[in-house]
């Protein structure tokens, strides 16, 4: 019995060590939220050029807020700014990836990019698997990843514990294992995926070389997503869905 109340403090402290890691949020000071208002009665008032000053210059100090991104790319959206837009969608979604209007908004965004029929599919597999990742945020993905580790380790010692026949006792390790590589799988797919990763919010000629009167390569316009290869000077080279590769200037792309 000692060994077990041993066992179930050390796994608490834990957990809750875990969990105080993540409690820590940022709070915006009064001077940002009282801008951060006033740029939401500019969007009523349809002055989103105003909107978007605002919520920009808030980005500008550092806080991070889905609420945030997501308003700004409702500025954007409405004056225009495809690119942008799904930009600040993109930022917000990773920190709000359930929130329904956001979806909306945003699926709204992609139907209205150029040539979107060229972008191509994703495999039916990867569709699944970005679907799962995307329904939770990179926190809340460690949360569940550490949340199998801990139901693995619990059940390989109840089992010990209540001497568990061995069919039942492997079957809960084996569904734990499975359950805990799978996430953990996932988790680790989701950073791969996103780790600099773009949208295009300017229309850009990819060029074969970072020379402005190189052969252009193929064009991108605002709302097309890229990963970033390489930085060079005023140019990035940027890699499309379909594997091609070209250089663009650096302010037609922001890193999401």
């Amino acid at each position: 019995m000692m060994k077990a109340k041993n066992l179930w403090t050390l796994l608490a402290t834990l957990y809750l060590f875990f969990f105080i890691s993540f409690a820590g949020s940022q709070e915006p000071n009064t001077q940002l939220t009282v801008q951060f208002h006033e740029a939401g009665v500019d969007y009523k008032a349809q002055d989103y050029k105003k909107a978007i000053e605002l919520y920009e210059d808030i980005v500008k100090t550092g806080w991070v807020s889905g609420a945030l991104y997501y308003n700004l790319g409702n500025s954007y959206l409405k004056d225009g700014q495809l690119g942008k837009a799904i930009l600040s969608y993109e930022r917000a979604r990773r920190l709000l990836p359930r929130d329904s209007d956001l979806i909306s908004n945003y699926n709204f965004a992609l139907s209205q990019i150029k040539n979107e029929g060229d972008m191509g599919k994703e495999p039916f597999v990867n569709r699944l698997i970005n679907r799962y990742a995307d329904s939770f945020t990179f926190d809340e993905m460690m949360v569940i990843v550490f949340i199998c580790f801990f139901l693995t380790g619990f059940s390989y010692f109840l089992g010990l514990f209540f001497k568990w026949s061995p069919r039942t006792y492997v079957t809960s390790i084996v569904v734990t294992c499975l359950l805990l590589f799978g996430n953990g799988f996932i988790f680790a797919y989701k950073v791969g995926q996103q780790k600099n990763l773009a949208v295009v919010i300017s229309n850009a000629s990819a060029k074969f070389e970072p020379l402005a009167d190189a052969t252009t390569h193929f064009e991108l316009t605002p709302g097309w997503r890229v990963k970033i290869l390489t930085p060079e000077g005023e140019w990035v080279k940027v890699k499309r869905w379909d594997g091609k590769v070209g250089w663009i200037k650096s302010d037609t792309v922001g890193k999401i």
